[in-house]
């Protein structure tokens, strides 16, 4: 797992808060899940310092993960997770 730092709009406002997730695309995945956040500006992989700035629609990200099954979500889960197989 991976910190990120990560710039979005909470009512109206923007906040920085930090998450954890195991790529950028997971990290984008979590805030896409959270009710709670209106927006999305920016997020930083907080060990490397990689930024990726966000210019899409955060509810057309939610629209379109509500299209997916839960199974669909459990593969693409699984399918992320194969690198980080305990041996």
């Amino acid at each position: 797992m991976k910190a990120y730092i990560v710039k979005v709009i909470i009512k109206g406002s923007e906040d920085t808060i930090k998450i954890w997730a195991t790529s950028v695309q997971n990290a984008i995945d979590n805030i896409v899940i959270s009710s709670e956040i209106d927006g999305l500006i920016e997020i930083m992989e907080a060990q490397s310092g990689n930024i990726w700035d966000f210019n899409g629609d955060l509810n057309e990200l939610r629209e379109m993960r509500a299209n997916f099954s839960k199974d669909d979500i459990k593969m693409m889960a699984i399918s992320e997770g194969a690198e980080y197989k305990l041996h």
